[in-house]
C-alpha cells in the first residue's frame, strides 16, 4: 500500500506536465528564431508567439532574454556532458583517442544542440556574468566538465595508458585550456564542423600528452 502511495506521489501532475511542454515550447521557438534572425532581433514577445503563448507567460519562465540564453545553453551542456560521462566509463587504448573523443563530444553541433552562432552569444553571456547572478551557473558546469575529465584522466593512469606518477590534475587543467581556445576558435568561425579543426586538435594533444604516455 505504502509503495502505491508512494508511485502516485512521484507521478508529476498534469499541471507540472504542462507547464514542461510550454517551457520546451518556449526554448524550441527561440532555437529557432535565434538560428534565422541571430540572437538580437528576435524579441521576448517573438518568441511567445512563435510557442503559442502569452508574452507573460515567457516571462513567468524566463524574467529576462538572457534568463532564457542561460537555458539553452544549459540544456547544450547537459546533452554534451552526458555523452562525455559515457566516454569516461569506456575503455581505451590510446589517450589521444580518448581526449578527441570528448572534444568531439563537447563540441558537437546537431538538430537537439543550439547552433555555434548562439554559442557566440553564450561565450559572451560567459565573459559578461563572470561576477554576474549566472556565475554560478557556468562555474557549475566548468566544474562538473572538470571532474568527468579529471576522472579520465585518472582512470587512464590506472590502466597503465599514462605513467604511473602523472599529475592528473595538471593534464585535466591543460586540456580545459585546450578545449576552451579551440571552443573560441570554432565559434568565432564559419566552418563549424569539428572535423576542420580535429588535425589541429590532435597536433596540440600530441604534444599535451609528450612524456606521460606509458
Amino acid at each position: 500500500m505504502a509503495r502505491k502511495q508512494a508511485a502516485r506521489q512521484e507521478k508529476p501532475s498534469l499541471w507540472e506536465v504542462q507547464k514542461q511542454e510550454r517551457r520546451r515550447a518556449v526554448l524550441l521557438a527561440a532555437k529557432a528564431l535565434i538560428a534565422a534572425k541571430g540572437y538580437d532581433k528576435p524579441t521576448i514577445e517573438d518568441i511567445a508567439a512563435a510557442a503559442g503563448l502569452s508574452t507573460p507567460t515567457v516571462y513567468n519562465y524566463f524574467g529576462t532574454k538572457l534568463d532564457l540564453l542561460i537555458a539553452l545553453y544549459l540544456e547544450d551542456r547537459e546533452i554534451a556532458l552526458s555523452e562525455i560521462t559515457t566516454i569516461v566509463a569506456k575503455s581505451w587504448k590510446d589517450p589521444l583517442d580518448f581526449f578527441l573523443a570528448v572534444l568531439e563530444a563537447d563540441l558537437r553541433e546537431d538538430a537537439d544542440v543550439p547552433s555555434h552562432a548562439l554559442w557566440r552569444q553564450i561565450a559572451a553571456a560567459e565573459v559578461t556574468e563572470n561576477e554576474g547572478r549566472h556565475h554560478a551557473t557556468f562555474k557549475a558546469i566548468n566544474d562538473r566538465h572538470m571532474s568527468a575529465v579529471t576522472t579520465g584522466v585518472r582512470k587512464m593512469v590506472d590502466e597503465g595508458l599514462l605513467i604511473p606518477d602523472t599529475d592528473v590534475k595538471a593534464v585535466a587543467e591543460l586540456f580545459r585550456y585546450l578545449s576552451e581556445g579551440l571552443y573560441r576558435k570554432v565559434v568565432a568561425t564559419t566552418d563549424t564542423r569539428f572535423a576542420a579543426f580535429k588535425s589541429d586538435a590532435k597536433r596540440q594533444l600530441k604534444v599535451m600528452l609528450a612524456g606521460i604516455r606509458a
